[in-house]
């Protein structure tokens, strides 16, 4: 009984034959949560979203117009590191397209350590900076999970396709629409326990906090090198 239930819940986050192990459902849980834990920190560390760029530039518009321009121009730092880590990530996939998921991985890790090694001397340029380039290389190399379009430092998305999965598998319309739902449901707790993670962490430990990320995101390297051996090995 206890060997099917655990059966059970390792093959909902874990396709052995259908997809890659880059976009297994326990790969992108694991970023999700990296996602949501990292906009807590830069959010109440330092006040602006480094992974979310929407976010950042609705604040500089309502600032500018209520002349905080101090504050306004806090936002364009990580706008702009954001765009140069998808410029980069873009690059790593035109030099190393079988291995550009795993790369970019292990540059995130190396950037979440500078940064929690930087913080304490210069907190807002490693903590805006940093982040936002290391969520875009993330966000930008890794975009699906089993075979479906998905954001790991965004919610709204994955919440669309959820509900698109929920009204398919009612309808009957759509033979995968139930497990869709299922993925992107788990998805969007994680970010949410990832948030929740986050802000109990941040305010505890501080800067120390990212720790927690960088072995979230250890993790997700480990199960993508260690999954694609196994699966090589499989067929």
């Amino acid at each position: 009984m206890v060997i099917k239930m655990v059966s059970a819940i390792t093959d909902h986050f874990v396709d052995r034959r259908s997809h890659p192990a880059e976009e297994w459902l326990l790969v992108a849980v694991l970023l999700s949560a990296t996602g949501g834990y990292l906009d807590a920190f830069t959010w109440l560390m330092h006040g602006v979203l480094a992974t979310v760029q929407s976010a950042n530039v609705m604040l500089f518009g309502v600032q500018a117009v209520a002349g905080h321009w101090d504050q306004a121009f806090d936002h364009i730092p990580p706008i702009f590191a954001c765009v140069v880590g998808v410029f980069v990530a873009h690059y790593i996939r035109m030099r190393a397209p079988e291995r550009s998921r795993r790369l970019s991985l292990i540059i995130e890790i190396i950037l979440l350590f500078l940064v929690m090694r930087l913080h304490m001397r210069v907190p807002a340029m490693a903590g805006t900076l940093g982040i936002s380039f290391a969520a875009a290389v993330q966000n930008t190399c890794f975009t699906r999970v089993e075979g479906w379009p998905f954001s790991s430092v965004m919610v709204t998305r994955n919440l669309q396709v959820m509900s698109e999965g929920v009204l398919g598998a009612l309808s009957g319309s759509q033979p995968k629409a139930s497990r869709q739902a299922q993925v992107f449901a788990t998805l969007c707790i994680a970010f949410g326990v990832g948030a929740a993670a986050g802000a109990f962490f941040t305010t505890t430990i501080g800067g120390a906090a990212l720790l927690v990320p960088i072995i979230l995101v250890s993790l997700a390297l480990v199960v993508c090198e260690f999954g694609g051996r196994y699966q090589a090995q499989a067929v």
